[in-house]
């Protein structure tokens, strides 16, 4: 059995168990592998170092969410930012790179108050925050198209 790490075109890291790795091959080149956060179809392999099991260690079946061991996120909070992306998406207006000027319109109440979402420079988001802007950075260039269903 060949354990292989996987990843999406839009960065989503999952686990792949195949027969062999011919049959890790022959999946992808039939496009049947898919991402289980976004059904993305374009999966790579990546890159991974030997395993060797030392006995006298022993992994903890609870780790936190991100570890400085661990650099995927847990699948489980990757779903819960999924869901906040795609309500954002479903319930906010999509401002484009106009996202700085347009909060700070809201913000002084030059323009209608409402949920907005697009994109900024750190150097804008930063700004933003020190003039009392509440601002959350999502990373929404990971999620390039709207997923079918959350699993």
């Amino acid at each position: 059995m060949k354990v292989y790490n996987l990843q999406c075109q839009f960065g989503h890291i999952f686990e792949g168990w195949f027969r062999s790795a011919d049959e890790f091959d022959a999946q992808s080149n039939k496009g049947i592998l898919s991402c289980p956060v976004c059904e993305d179809n374009v999966v790579t392999r990546l890159p991974s170092a030997a395993h060797i099991q030392n006995p006298k260690s022993t992994h903890s079946s609870k780790q936190n969410k991100m570890s400085p061991n661990n650099n995927s996120v847990d699948p489980d909070l990757q779903r819960k930012l999924m869901e906040v992306a795609q309500h954002i998406f479903n319930n906010a207006e999509n401002v484009g790179d106009k996202f700085a000027s347009e909060a700070r319109k809201i913000h002084q109440k030059e323009s209608e108050e409402r949920t907005i979402y697009g994109t900024a420079t750190l150097e804008e988001s930063r700004e933003l925050k020190e003039e009392g802007i509440d601002v959350m950075s999502i990373p929404t260039q990971l999620i390039k198209k709207k997923p079918k269903s959350i699993q």
